[in-house]
C-alpha cells in the first residue's frame, strides 16, 4: 500500500501560488526519453498506439497508449513527431519505470517492421518548467530570436552556449509546460545557467508536493499511482485525449469499441472534495476503500489539501451510480469520516492562455509608451514575444512587436515577423502595409511598391466583400419583412376576401417571390376593387409577362397608362410606359 505523502507546508503553499501566477522549475530526472526511428515507424506506432500517429505534422504531438489485446492499458505518454519534415522519428516522453514495459510491449509486435527503439534515458537528464508564463525563459535562452521555434513548437531542438537542447512542451501541472533534454555530461552546466535565468525572472524551484498538489487541481491522472495495467481504458478518464476511433486497427480496438457499445463503465476515474474533521492534515493512504454504510463504493486515488480552494480534493475510482457531479455522500476512509461531493475536475479553473496573452498585451504597450525613446524596451519586446507563444493568433502583437523593431533598427526582424502576420491571415492590410514601409527604410523600392499594391487590393477587396455582405444583409431584412407582411394580408384574406389592401399586397409579395401565376388572381380583384391603384398594374402586367401571357400583359399596361394619364402621375405613368416599350421591344 502507498501512502500518500503530498501533504503540503507553508513553503510549498507559496510555491503553489507561484506556479499558479507565474512559473516554477525542478529537476525531472524521474521522467526518460525514448525514440522509435526507421522507415517503418510511422506505420508500426499507427498499429499499436491508440491515437491516430498520421494525424502528427512535423513539430507536434499527442497524448496517446498502449493496450493489451484485453484495452488495459500498459503504458501512456507523451508522443512527439520530429520537427524536421525528412526526419521520421517519434519521441515518446514519459515517466522512466514505464519505458522497459513499453519496449518489450511493442517489440513482441514488431515482427519484419523495420523501426528502432532507443532508450536515452540514462545518456541524459530533464530539467521542466511549469506554470502560466513559463514561456518567458525563451526570451533569455535566445534573446534575438523574436519568433524563435522554441515556444511555437510541441518539439525543437536548440544550441545555448555550445549545450545541444531538445525542448518539448509538456505539462504534468495543467500549466503550461516545458521538458528541456540535455545529455549527462553537460547537464551540470546547462542546469545552472538554467536556474539562473528562473531566479531572474522570480520562478520558484518546485517540489514534489506543490507539483503533486497542481496536479490533482488540474485532475491529471498519472500511470501507477491513479490507474495501472489492471484498468481498462475507459476507466482512466483518458479517451477523448488519447483515443482516435476512426484511425483504423490497433492492439484492444475491438474491446474497447466494445465497452464503448455499452455505455459508461462499472467503476471509473473522477474527482471528490472531501469534507470532515481536520481535513487539512488527514492523510488518506492510495487505494484506501470509500465505504459508504459499509458499502464498498470505491477507492482513493491521487489526494491532497488544496490550499487554492480551501478543500481537500481527490481523484477516485468510483462506481457508475456515485458517478454523478455534485452527488455528496457520507463515506468513512482510512479511518476518517467524511463528507465527499462528486466533483468533475480540474478543482482548480485556470486563466487560459488568450486571457492571458491580452492582458499582457496591454501590459506591453503600456511598458512601451513609458520607455524611454531611443533606447530599445526589452521589456515591452519580451512581453509581446510571450504574447505570441501564449496566442499564436494575436494579429495586433505582431503588428506591435515589429513596428517596435523597426524603430529600432532591427529591420530584418520586423519584416520576418509581418511576412509571418501575412501567412496567418492573408486579408491582412497591415501586414502588407508595414512590409511596404519597412522595405522602404531599407532602400528596395520596388518590393515596398509591391507590398503597397497587394494591401490596396486586400482593401477593394474587402470593400467589395463587406458591400456584398451589406446587400445580402439588407435583401434578408427586406425578405423577412415581406413574409411578415404576407402572413398579415394572408390572415385578413381568410376574414375578407373582398380586402382591397389585402389582395394589392398579397399579389405584391408573390411577384416578389416570383409566384407569378398564383398572384395574378389577387391583383387582377386589387384592381377590380380600386382601379385607380397604378401600382397592382405594373405588379399584374409583370405576371402576366413571367407566364407567357404578353397580349394581356399590353392590356393590362395600356389600362394603366390611360389611367395614369388622367390622373396627371407622371412618375408611374414613365414606368407603365417603359414596361410597354419593354414588351415591345
Amino acid at each position: 500500500m502507498v501512502v500518500s505523502d503530498n501533504r503540503l507546508t507553508n513553503h510549498t503553499d507559496q510555491a503553489l501560488v507561484t506556479l499558479h501566477n507565474q512559473a516554477g522549475f525542478y529537476n525531472a530526472q524521474q521522467y526518460g526519453l525514448l525514440v522509435a526511428s526507421g522507415k517503418d515507424a510511422a506505420s508500426f506506432l499507427q498499429s499499436q498506439l491508440t491515437n491516430d500517429i498520421n494525424e502528427l505534422k512535423p513539430g507536434t504531438s499527442q497524448l496517446s497508449c498502449l493496450l493489451d489485446r484485453k484495452a488495459h492499458v500498459q503504458a501512456y505518454f507523451h508522443l512527439y513527431k520530429d520537427a524536421h519534415p525528412d526526419n521520421q522519428s517519434f519521441y515518446i516522453l514519459t515517466e522512466s519505470h514505464q519505458i522497459p514495459s513499453l519496449v518489450q510491449n511493442l517489440e513482441q509486435y514488431r515482427f519484419a517492421a523495420q523501426v528502432q527503439f532507443t532508450d536515452y534515458s540514462a545518456d541524459g537528464h530533464f530539467i521542466a518548467i511549469q506554470g502560466p508564463r513559463a514561456n518567458r525563459i525563451f526570451g533569455l535562452l535566445a534573446p534575438e530570436v523574436y519568433l524563435n521555434e522554441m515556444g511555437h513548437h510541441d518539439i525543437s531542438d536548440t544550441i545555448y552556449s555550445d549545450y545541444g537542447i531538445k525542448i518539448f512542451r509538456h505539462s504534468i501541472t495543467g500549466e503550461n509546460g516545458y521538458f528541456f533534454w540535455i545529455s549527462k555530461k553537460n547537464y551540470a552546466g546547462f542546469s545552472k545557467a538554467f536556474k539562473s535565468f528562473c531566479a531572474s525572472l522570480d520562478f520558484i524551484e518546485l517540489n514534489n508536493p506543490t507539483i503533486t498538489a497542481a496536479r490533482i487541481e488540474s485532475g491529471l491522472v498519472q500511470f501507477g499511482i491513479d490507474f495501472n495495467k489492471d484498468n481498462l481504458l475507459p476507466e482512466t478518464g483518458l479517451v477523448d485525449k488519447t483515443v482516435n476511433y476512426k484511425k483504423g486497427c490497433f492492439v484492444g480496438q475491438e474491446i474497447l469499441a466494445r465497452v464503448r457499445s455499452h455505455g459508461v463503465p462499472a467503476r471509473a476515474i473522477i474527482g471528490l472534495t472531501l469534507e470532515g474533521k481536520n481535513s487539512e492534515t488527514m492523510e488518506i493512504p492510495i487505494d484506501s476503500p470509500i465505504l459508504v454504510a459499509g458499502e464498498e463504493i470505491g477507492h482513493i486515488k491521487s489526494n491532497t489539501f488544496s490550499p487554492t480552494i480551501n478543500k481537500s480534493i481527490a481523484l477516485a475510482i468510483l462506481k457508475r451510480d456515485y458517478r454523478v457531479p455534485e452527488k455528496t455522500f457520507s463515506a468513512q476512509i482510512a479511518g476518517h469520516e467524511v463528507q465527499g461531493t462528486v466533483t468533475l475536475p480540474p478543482f482548480v479553473k485556470l486563466q487560459s492562455n488568450k486571457d492571458l496573452a491580452h492582458k499582457l498585451y496591454e501590459q506591453a504597450v503600456q511598458k512601451f509608451v513609458q520607455e524611454s525613446e531611443g533606447i530599445l524596451p526589452a521589456e515591452a519586446i519580451n512581453l509581446l514575444q510571450e504574447v505570441l507563444i501564449l496566442d499564436p493568433q494575436f494579429e495586433d502583437a505582431y503588428e506591435a512587436l515589429a513596428v517596435i523593431l523597426s524603430k529600432h533598427d532591427k529591420l530584418d526582424a520586423a519584416i520576418s515577423i509581418m511576412k509571418v502576420l501575412a501567412e496567418l491571415n492573408i486579408d491582412s492590410v497591415m501586414a502588407h502595409s508595414n512590409l511596404s514601409q519597412f522595405y522602404v527604410q531599407q532602400g528596395l523600392k520596388e518590393l515596398a511598391e509591391e507590398e503597397k499594391a497587394i494591401a490596396l487590393g486586400i482593401r477593394m477587396r474587402l470593400a467589395a466583400a463587406q458591400m456584398t455582405d451589406k446587400l445580402a444583409e439588407e435583401t434578408e431584412k427586406k425578405n423577412a419583412e415581406r413574409l411578415k407582411r404576407k402572413e398579415m394580408f394572408e390572415q385578413v384574406l381568410a376574414i375578407d376576401i373582398e380586402d382591397f389592401f389585402a389582395n394589392a399586397g398579397f399579389g405584391e409579395c408573390l411577384v416578389a417571390e416570383k409566384d407569378f401565376a398564383k398572384a395574378i388572381p389577387y391583383l387582377e380583384k386589387a384592381i377590380e376593387l380600386k382601379p385607380i391603384h397604378l401600382a397592382a398594374y405594373l405588379d399584374l402586367a409583370k405576371a402576366y409577362k413571367e407566364t407567357g401571357h404578353n397580349d394581356q400583359a399590353k392590356e393590362i399596361l395600356s389600362a394603366g397608362i390611360a389611367v395614369a394619364t388622367k390622373r396627371g402621375e407622371m412618375p408611374m405613368l414613365q414606368k407603365l410606359q417603359d414596361e410597354m416599350k419593354d414588351l415591345i421591344l
